[in-house]
């Protein structure tokens, strides 16, 4: 049955605001999408409708920061009634064995730095220094394929080069999968993902944590999206903090969740994240707010 209400249920009450807080990351301003398709948006008419709040988003940027420098920037600003960190799928580019540099204005490839070093950072996860998750001038002047800023790779399939038959790309995971580095990335992000929940409870502030967008460009990247959810799960599980995670590459509908890249959110992606997010735990976060006027 849909979760989408054809009309409200609160009567005649004024709306009241509901501040969340967004630790993410491009899905709340994702180019070439239409503002109402975003998935905060549609978030915003489900928790209208019920439980009757009118959701104010805060959006931190600073996404080359870690969740709990980016919680400090966020409660910092304007008060907040509670606070979603988004898991992001960057993850998956943690895992591939051969990582690419930027040395000197040329692209090169390097061993990951972590096959040598595999100790975990309490803190990190996005990025820290010297432990391979760094993200190098390279990154931030690219998106998930090496696209430079202003190219539009969204609709885009990834290029990709072939020996016998194998992609060059999928033979890097698999590799790094080999060699343990999937594991280590994944225990990585779950260990910034603690700091910031304990963040949220020393300062009393209500959060849900969002899993990673699908990777949906080929088996091995979708393999760690799966792994860092059963991850989540497992970590947050019996908690009290909630969690929503995107379990599948295509909707009810059989309609794709990401655009042609396999990264970047469709229509149907954002809608699916804004309904997964209201029923797994943003509905009851936005409650007590809507309990003030009644």
């Amino acid at each position: 049955m849909s979760i989408w209400p054809r009309a409200s249920t609160c009567g005649e009450l004024p709306l009241t605001d509901f501040h969340l807080g967004i630790i993410g990351g491009c899905s709340s301003h994702q180019r070439d999408t239409p503002l109402s398709a975003l998935y905060h948006r549609q978030l915003a008419e489900l928790l209208a409708a019920d439980p009757g709040v009118r959701l104010r988003p805060h959006v931190v940027r600073a996404f080359n920061r870690r969740y709990v420098d980016r919680l400090d920037l966020l409660l910092a600003g304007p008060p907040v009634d509670a606070v979603m960190v988004h898991v992001r799928m960057l993850v998956v580019h943690r895992t591939k064995l051969l990582v690419v540099r930027l040395e000197n204005g040329t692209r090169r490839q390097r061993v990951h730095p972590a096959l040598f070093r595999r100790g975990h950072s309490m803190g990190s996860a996005t990025p820290v220094p010297g432990d391979g998750t760094a993200t190098t001038e390279l990154q931030r002047q690219s998106d998930a394929y090496g696209g430079v800023k202003g190219e539009d790779t969204q609709n885009m399939s990834p290029p990709g080069r072939r020996i016998a038959g194998y992609r060059l790309r999928n033979l890097n995971y698999l590799l790094g999968a080999l060699a343990g580095l999937d594991r280590w990335a994944i225990e990585q992000e779950m260990l910034a993902m603690d700091v910031v929940v304990r963040a949220c409870r020393d300062r009393g502030v209500p959060l849900i944590v969002l899993g990673p967008t699908p990777a949906a460009y080929s088996y091995w990247s979708q393999r760690v999206i799966r792994r860092t959810n059963a991850a989540i799960r497992r970590r947050l599980t019996g908690t009290g903090v909630p969690f929503a995670l995107i379990d599948r590459v295509r909707d009810a509908d059989g309609h794709p969740l990401t655009l042609a890249d396999g990264v970047h959110l469709s229509p149907a992606g954002h809608r699916y994240m804004a309904e997964t997010l209201y029923s797994a735990g943003v509905r009851e976060l936005a409650r007590p707010q809507r309990a003030r006027v009644e």
